[in-house]
């Protein structure tokens, strides 16, 4: 045991890697332990503890936090009028142009292979090694959200992973 920031922490050689063992699961506890918050305050100021509760609470969050309160288009008009336009017709032709299989394949390919799984687990990689199998899928229905406007509901579900950056966070600021 040693002293790090005023708590005991057990220090994990490499001669014990990370193998499968009960000093790593003792270790591993401890940090999920830690990491685990408990409960979260309200906007009324009450907490709450229940899941269901802290999960309204984070989409209350995100949603004002990633929300404009700023002027309105019709307020911003008049300045934006005064601003010289850059984009000639024929890049708005261009701009405005439906997108194609090419388009997002070269998005896909793109990527980098093992970042930001998906919530069903396939990384990038998934798709760019079995594209001659999935491409007719994924490109219709990439195109059917791009070019048809389709519904984004299930596209747009995520997972938050909240990390806290202090001991026993109450907040989500």
């Amino acid at each position: 045991m040693k002293n790090i920031g005023g708590r005991e922490a057990v220090l994990i050689g490499f001669k014990g890697g990370d193998r499968n063992s009960k000093i790593f699961h003792l270790y591993a506890s401890s940090r999920r332990n830690v990491n685990t918050i408990r409960g979260l305050i309200t906007a009324h100021g009450e907490l709450c503890s229940e899941p269901q509760g802290m999960v309204e609470i984070n989409v209350y969050y995100f949603s004002n936090f990633f929300n404009s309160n700023g002027p309105s288009p019709e307020e911003m008009a008049p300045f934006l009028d005064c601003v010289q336009s850059k984009v000639t017709h024929q890049m708005n032709q261009m701009l405005c142009a439906p997108f194609t299989d090419h388009e997002v394949k070269k998005a896909l390919f793109d990527m980098h292979p093992d970042k930001s799984p998906r919530p069903d687990g396939l990384p990038a990689t998934f798709f760019q090694n079995f594209w001659h199998i999935v491409c007719r899928d994924v490109t219709s229905a990439v195109l059917a959200v791009l070019n048809e406007k389709a519904p984004l509901d299930i596209w747009n579900q995520t997972v938050v992973t909240l990390i806290p950056k202090v001991p026993n966070p109450l907040l989500m600021k």
